[in-house]
């Protein structure tokens, strides 16, 4: 479907919390709009709970679900190369065909790149949710091999993500062993 003045096109580049919500926002107005959305994996991942995935890799299918998840939603499996006043070049990771797309909106919503496990870097290959569990398991091979050299660390946790994954580590993989309970209580008054 070409952009018209009667129904614009609206192009929304990164399938992420911000992406999601302005895809949500334009679908739910109902105005009568074409809304793209170009994203370089075809599911969204809920990144807070990532790193429950390297202790449990099963999980991956309780923090994702397929970005394909309206009607009215074309959803490109893609990385835009170019963009224009009024078009964006769109490299397809599906077929590896590059396209065209004319918009008369475009919502840039990238958000930030973690390094991995947090965020996988799909680049030109294909991501799918098996290949995500397998990248958990590996990073939780890791963490086992590694589990003697962190056990005589103490965990300073200044952000929710790191504070989830040191409690994850303490009960999965019994890591900070050395530690008491009664050693976490306060001393004096």
């Amino acid at each position: 479907m070409e952009a018209t003045l009667t129904t614009p096109t609206i192009l929304v580049v990164g399938g992420g919390f911000a992406g999601r919500a302005a895809v949500r926002h334009f679908l739910d107005s109902q105005v009568p709009a074409r809304v793209v959305l170009v994203d370089e994996k075809p599911f969204f991942e809920f990144t807070p709970s990532v790193l429950r995935c390297i202790v449990q890799p099963s999980h991956i299918g309780k923090i994702t679900f397929n970005q394909q998840t309206h009607p009215d939603l074309e959803f490109l499996e893609g990385r835009v190369t170019c963009l224009s006043e009024t078009a964006a070049t769109v490299f397809n990771i599906a077929d590896g065909v590059t396209s065209t797309i004319p918009y008369d909106f475009c919502v840039w919503a990238t958000g930030v790149k973690h390094a991995p496990p947090i965020k996988l870097h799909a680049g030109n290959a294909k991501s799918t949710t098996a290949t995500r569990r397998e990248e958990f398991e590996s990073f939780r091979r890791k963490a086992f091999q590694a589990k003697e050299w962190v056990s005589n660390m103490i965990p300073f946790c200044s952000y929710y993500s790191f504070l989830e994954s040191i409690a994850n580590l303490c009960v999965n993989f019994q890591y900070f062993n050395h530690w008491r309970r009664a050693d976490w209580r306060r001393t004096g008054s």
